[in-house]
Formats: C-alpha cells, sequence, structure tokens
C-alpha cells in the first residue's frame, strides 16, 4: 500500500503494529501465568513470587484486564487462600506501585475488594 501511496497505508500500518503488540502483551503475558501457576502447584512460592512480579515489571503499564485476570488475580488469591498474608501484601504494594489501575473500572473494584479481604484476614490473624 505503502508504494501505490494509498493514504490509508499509514493507518493500516498503526493497526497493524498495535494489535502485533497487543498479540505479543498476550502471549507474554500467557506464558508468565503458565509459569506462575506451575509453581503454585509445586508450592514453590518464591518462584512464584518472582515469576508474578517479573511479569507485572514487564507488563503493567500495557497488560490491564488480561494481566489482571491472568496473574494478578490468580496470585493474590492463592496467597490468601493459603495464608500466605505477608505474600498478598508484598503483591498488592508492588502491583500498585507498578500496575495502571483505574479504581473506577471492574477491574480497580476487584483489586480493591482484594485489598479488603487481605486487611480483614490481617486483623482476625491478629
Amino acid at each position: 500500500l505503502k508504494a501505490a501511496n494509498d493514504p490509508d497505508a499509514d493507518g493500516l500500518l498503526k493497526d497493524i503494529v498495535l494489535q502485533n503488540r497487543s498479540e505479543g502483551f498476550d502471549l507474554g503475558i500467557g506464558a508468565g501465568a503458565d509459569a506462575m501457576n506451575e509453581k503454585l502447584k509445586a508450592q514453590d512460592w518464591d518462584g512464584a513470587r518472582l515469576v508474578y512480579e517479573r511479569t507485572i515489571r514487564d507488563f503493567g503499564q500495557e497488560g490491564g484486564l488480561t494481566l489482571y485476570s491472568k496473574v494478578v488475580y490468580p496470585y493474590i488469591t492463592a496467597c490468601l487462600q493459603n495464608d500466605k498474608l505477608d505474600l498478598a501484601d508484598r503483591a498488592i504494594g508492588f502491583t500498585t506501585d507498578r500496575m495502571t489501575i483505574d479504581f473506577q473500572s471492574q477491574v480497580g473494584q476487584n483489586f480493591i475488594e482484594l485489598k479488603s479481604e487481605l486487611t480483614a484476614r490481617k486483623l482476625a490473624a491478629h
């Protein structure tokens, strides 16, 4: 299209780049989620934390719902379900610092619920 001086070429090129980028993010997030889930199944909490933090560091600014639903929510929920409150607390802080979360969105509301559950569990533990 560019060679033919098609006026839509630049727009199409931008669309293709964005599509490839989002597919790359989804694949990267999926690979991180798979690795993290394997560590969680093996009860390798240090390994799961390292994969979690690396995935958040790599995709936190762009990951959005995919990152949240495949990595953030499953990891923090697993920590809470296994009484790993220190790891859940660390993950929430780490995520808050590195991931763009719109607290008015469904993801933001769900994240607030996770934080509330952690707070309640910490209070009950004392």
